[in-house]
């Protein structure tokens, strides 16, 4: 250890471990690996049962397929509740609300511009 002279080291310092963080992230999310290799028992619970399918662990298929319609919304704004209702024929309004309300409440996806506006937390 050395002692700070000066304070912008420790705003370097953050900002280093910060842009290792995400480096770090962005590659294990593409699936890329730079280390040794691991096996799923060193890795943790991995909350996505298949990387390619975009499926959610703990969620029921209605649950997935909302979530994955608001995840595809590029808009500013997010998906509406409509739109999803839409693209989701045969599933029930309230279904569906009450898949966006789960959602919502895991921090799947988070409103925007009113309550009936959704964007994917993870897009």
């Amino acid at each position: 250890m050395v002692p700070v002279m000066d304070m912008n080291e420790v705003t370097y310092h953050m900002l280093e471990v910060t842009h290792s963080h995400l480096a770090l992230s962005k590659h294990a999310a593409s699936g890329m690996s730079s280390g040794a290799p691991m096996n799923s028992s060193t890795m943790g619970d991995n909350i996505y049962n298949n990387q390619d399918s975009g499926m959610i662990s703990g969620l029921n298929q209605v649950q997935n397929q909302v979530h994955s319609i608001i995840q595809s919304n590029v808009t500013e704004e997010g998906a509406s509740i409509e739109n999803v209702c839409k693209q989701l024929r045969g599933v029930p309004e309230r279904s569906v609300r009450e898949a966006i309300e789960f959602l919502s409440s895991e921090g799947h996806i988070y409103s925007t511009i009113d309550e009936d506006h959704y964007k994917a937390t993870d897009s």
